[in-house]
């Protein structure tokens, strides 16, 4: 998760108001996998991870909401 948010960082803090995610597939010792993420506009990340070696997904149907600590009620 932390990866996700690092990759995508903008150079302001947020916080993570709510996951999602499927696990669509097994995943086996030794295989590589690759997460493919986009942003579904400023505070949604969309991702899916894909097992390289069988071309499959592991991880479908996953997305993470962020909120700025401007918009938090915290």
């Amino acid at each position: 998760m932390g990866l996700l948010l690092l990759a995508l960082h903008t150079g302001s803090t947020h916080l993570i108001i709510h996951v999602q995610a499927q696990f669509a597939m097994y995943v086996f010792p030794g295989e590589t996998l690759r997460t493919e993420m986009w942003r579904e506009g400023p505070s949604k990340i969309i991702f899916q991870t894909r097992v390289l070696e069988r071309d499959v997904l592991a991880i479908t149907k996953a997305a993470i909401e962020l909120t700025t600590p401007s918009t938090s009620k915290l």
